[in-house]
Protein backbone atom coordinates (compact mmCIF):
# COMPACT_ATOMS: atom_id res chain seq x y z
CA UNK A 1 0.00 0.00 0.00
CA UNK A 2 0.94 3.38 -0.88
CA UNK A 3 1.67 5.91 2.31
CA UNK A 4 -0.34 8.97 1.45
CA UNK A 5 0.06 12.45 3.32
CA UNK A 6 -3.19 14.95 2.75
CA UNK A 7 -2.89 18.36 3.44
CA UNK A 8 -0.15 18.39 6.18
CA UNK A 9 0.41 21.22 8.18
CA UNK A 10 2.57 21.79 11.11
CA UNK A 11 4.24 24.93 13.07
CA UNK A 12 6.02 25.25 15.68
CA UNK A 13 6.05 28.88 17.58
CA UNK A 14 3.58 30.29 14.91
CA UNK A 15 6.24 29.39 12.25
CA UNK A 16 4.45 26.99 9.44
CA UNK A 17 6.86 24.18 8.85
CA UNK A 18 4.71 21.69 6.55
CA UNK A 19 1.92 23.87 5.01
CA UNK A 20 -0.64 21.75 3.13
CA UNK A 21 1.69 19.60 2.54
CA UNK A 22 0.48 16.51 0.05
CA UNK A 23 2.56 13.53 -1.46
CA UNK A 24 2.27 9.82 -2.27
CA UNK A 25 5.22 7.52 -1.55
CA UNK A 26 4.91 4.30 -4.03
CA UNK A 27 5.09 1.09 -1.92
CA UNK A 28 8.34 -0.71 -3.11
CA UNK A 29 9.80 2.89 -4.06
CA UNK A 30 13.00 4.48 -2.75
CA UNK A 31 12.67 8.52 -2.07
CA UNK A 32 14.81 11.04 -0.52
CA UNK A 33 13.28 13.66 0.70
CA UNK A 34 15.56 16.71 0.52
CA UNK A 35 15.87 20.82 1.84
CA UNK A 36 17.33 23.30 3.72
CA UNK A 37 18.03 23.06 7.28
CA UNK A 38 14.52 23.70 8.96
CA UNK A 39 12.57 23.08 6.52
CA UNK A 40 10.31 20.51 8.15
CA UNK A 41 11.82 17.56 6.91
CA UNK A 42 12.67 15.82 10.16
CA UNK A 43 8.76 16.57 10.91
CA UNK A 44 7.50 15.29 8.39
CA UNK A 45 9.29 11.53 9.21
CA UNK A 46 8.16 12.44 12.63
CA UNK A 47 4.15 12.94 11.37
CA UNK A 48 4.80 9.54 9.25
CA UNK A 49 5.99 7.61 12.66
CA UNK A 50 3.38 8.73 14.91
CA UNK A 51 5.78 10.32 17.04
CA UNK A 52 4.05 14.10 16.54
CA UNK A 53 0.55 14.73 15.58
CA UNK A 54 -0.01 16.96 12.48
CA UNK A 55 -2.36 20.45 13.27
CA UNK A 56 -4.25 18.85 10.16
CA UNK A 57 -3.74 16.48 7.86
CA UNK A 58 -3.81 12.31 7.30
CA UNK A 59 -1.27 9.66 7.24
CA UNK A 60 -2.56 6.77 5.58
CA UNK A 61 -1.25 3.35 4.65
CA UNK A 62 1.88 3.40 7.10
CA UNK A 63 2.69 -0.28 7.46
CA UNK A 64 1.24 -1.85 10.44
CA UNK A 65 4.22 -4.43 10.85
CA UNK A 66 7.95 -3.48 11.65
CA UNK A 67 9.40 -0.41 10.44
CA UNK A 68 13.04 -0.09 9.95
CA UNK A 69 14.08 3.32 11.41
CA UNK A 70 17.34 5.00 11.46
CA UNK A 71 16.57 8.41 13.45
CA UNK A 72 19.54 10.95 13.30
CA UNK A 73 20.64 10.20 16.59
CA UNK A 74 21.85 6.39 16.77
CA UNK A 75 19.32 5.22 19.38
CA UNK A 76 21.52 2.44 20.05
CA UNK A 77 21.76 0.54 23.89
CA UNK A 78 24.63 2.10 24.98
CA UNK A 79 25.83 -0.44 27.13
CA UNK A 80 25.16 -3.34 24.55
CA UNK A 81 27.81 -4.92 22.10
CA UNK A 82 26.74 -4.26 18.46
CA UNK A 83 26.43 -7.58 17.96
CA UNK A 84 23.58 -7.62 20.75
CA UNK A 85 22.12 -4.19 19.35
CA UNK A 86 21.26 -6.06 16.43
CA UNK A 87 20.31 -9.55 18.15
CA UNK A 88 17.07 -6.98 19.71
CA UNK A 89 15.46 -6.78 16.68
CA UNK A 90 16.26 -9.30 14.19
CA UNK A 91 14.73 -12.66 14.07
CA UNK A 92 16.14 -15.49 15.82
CA UNK A 93 16.72 -17.24 12.14
CA UNK A 94 19.53 -14.84 12.17
CA UNK A 95 22.84 -16.67 13.58
CA UNK A 96 25.55 -15.30 14.99
CA UNK A 97 27.74 -15.53 12.39
CA UNK A 98 25.70 -14.46 9.54
CA UNK A 99 25.36 -11.06 11.61
CA UNK A 100 29.16 -10.48 11.70
CA UNK A 101 29.12 -11.25 8.22
CA UNK A 102 26.95 -8.34 7.65
CA UNK A 103 28.77 -5.98 10.19
CA UNK A 104 32.27 -6.84 8.21
CA UNK A 105 30.28 -5.46 4.46
CA UNK A 106 30.38 -2.54 6.69
CA UNK A 107 33.12 -2.34 7.83
CA UNK A 108 32.28 -3.07 11.41
CA UNK A 109 34.29 -5.94 12.18
CA UNK A 110 36.12 -4.28 14.82
CA UNK A 111 33.02 -3.55 16.66
CA UNK A 112 31.33 -7.18 16.93
CA UNK A 113 31.61 -7.12 21.10
CA UNK A 114 32.62 -4.08 22.24
CA UNK A 115 29.75 -1.97 23.74
CA UNK A 116 28.60 0.55 21.81
CA UNK A 117 29.53 3.52 23.64
CA UNK A 118 32.84 2.94 22.78
CA UNK A 119 32.83 3.00 19.03
CA UNK A 120 32.90 6.01 16.66
CA UNK A 121 30.30 8.35 15.44
CA UNK A 122 30.45 6.68 12.49
CA UNK A 123 30.58 3.00 13.53
CA UNK A 124 27.61 3.71 15.34
CA UNK A 125 25.42 4.98 12.47
CA UNK A 126 26.62 2.21 10.75
CA UNK A 127 25.11 -0.55 13.51
CA UNK A 128 22.04 1.62 13.58
CA UNK A 129 21.62 1.20 9.70
CA UNK A 130 22.08 -2.68 9.94
CA UNK A 131 19.60 -2.68 12.81
CA UNK A 132 17.10 -1.25 10.70
CA UNK A 133 18.16 -3.52 8.11
CA UNK A 134 18.21 -6.78 10.06
CA UNK A 135 14.56 -6.08 11.47
CA UNK A 136 12.44 -7.84 8.68
CA UNK A 137 10.64 -4.68 8.03
CA UNK A 138 9.59 -3.97 4.94
CA UNK A 139 9.36 0.13 5.18
CA UNK A 140 11.80 1.70 6.01
CA UNK A 141 12.63 5.33 7.19
CA UNK A 142 16.17 6.89 7.29
CA UNK A 143 16.77 10.59 8.77
CA UNK A 144 20.42 11.66 7.68
CA UNK A 145 21.64 7.83 7.87
CA UNK A 146 25.01 8.97 6.30
CA UNK A 147 26.12 11.48 8.53
CA UNK A 148 29.64 11.59 10.26
CA UNK A 149 30.94 8.79 7.17
CA UNK A 150 33.75 9.54 4.82
CA UNK A 151 33.29 9.37 1.43
CA UNK A 152 34.51 5.79 1.18
CA UNK A 153 32.20 4.80 3.68
CA UNK A 154 29.86 6.33 2.46
CA UNK A 155 29.52 4.78 -0.86
CA UNK A 156 29.97 1.43 0.94
CA UNK A 157 26.82 1.64 2.91
CA UNK A 158 25.02 3.46 -0.04
CA UNK A 159 25.18 0.63 -2.36
CA UNK A 160 24.42 -1.86 1.15
CA UNK A 161 21.10 -0.50 2.01
CA UNK A 162 20.07 0.02 -1.63
CA UNK A 163 20.75 -3.71 -2.04
CA UNK A 164 19.03 -4.38 1.50
CA UNK A 165 15.86 -2.25 0.15
CA UNK A 166 15.55 -3.17 -2.95
CA UNK A 167 11.58 -3.97 -3.46
CA UNK A 168 10.85 -2.44 0.05
CA UNK A 169 9.87 0.81 0.49
CA UNK A 170 12.30 3.85 1.54
CA UNK A 171 12.09 7.16 2.52
CA UNK A 172 15.44 9.00 3.37
CA UNK A 173 15.86 12.43 4.57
Amino acid sequence: MDIIMKDICKSYGGLAVLDHFTHTFGKGMATCIMGPSGCGKTTLFRIMLGLEEPEQGSVTGIPTGALGVVFQEDRLCENLSALTNLRMVCSKAWKNDELKREMERLRLSEAFHKPVRELSGGMRQRVAILRALVSGAECFFMDEPLKGLDEETKAITISYIKAHTAGKTLLVI
